[in-house]
């Protein structure tokens, strides 16, 4: 069993990550929209865009503000993919092992989720910085990816929940110990 508990604490660790990954995104969330809260009321004094622009630039309000809205609603993506995976992960460790069929259909959710929601963030980032004329650079290969791991590693998921169905639960070693005695005081009579 010393391989599930490899699994067991690599899952803690992902759980960790993916905690520390769901607090980056809400921080990353609230910054983005203060920002373009802050670009939007101070953006037009002269001193806040001459200590925003970048060198050899001036500061473009709009431009701001759009990057700001589309950092804020890819962090709030974020928030929900990292919700989600913490939730697997808090869910594959109170089951303590991956190979069961309620975690198998949890992880092709979670893989979907992880390839869907960067599609449609995506889709409305293009959007909105196509209706403030300006343009974003936005990458959701990352999470994409992620998402086909998920969804593969899924596979084998499936495979051993299969295997342990057909398996009976190994007996706790107190019950073993207390079955021994048992069936001793038994022969002895």
């Amino acid at each position: 069993m010393k391989s599930l508990q490899r699994v067991q604490k690599a899952a803690q660790i992902l759980r960790i990550l993916a905690k520390i990954g769901y607090i980056f995104a809400i921080v990353g969330t609230v910054c983005s929209v203060l920002g373009a809260i802050f670009c939007g009321v101070f953006g037009s004094n002269a001193r806040v865009q001459e200590w925003l622009a970048k060198e050899g630039e001036t500061f473009v309000t709009h431009e701001y503000v759009c990057h700001c809205i589309c950092g804020a609603i890819s962090c709030a993506a974020g928030i929900a993919v990292a919700y989600f995976t913490l939730q697997f992960y808090d869910h594959e460790l109170a089951a303590g092992t991956p190979f069961a069929k309620p975690l198998v259909k949890e992880i092709r959710k979670l893989g979907l989720l992880h390839i869907l929601l960067p599609l449609a963030v995506s889709i409305v980032v293009v959007i909105v910085s196509a209706a403030m004329h300006t343009e974003v650079d936005f990458n959701a290969s990352g999470s994409i990816t992620v998402g086909i791991a998920y969804l593969l590693l899924s596979l084998p998921m499936d495979y051993g929940a299969d295997l342990s169905a057909l398996v009976p639960p190994p007996e706790k070693p107190e019950k073993a110990l207390e079955n021994t005695e048992n069936q001793s005081e038994e022969n002895h009579e």
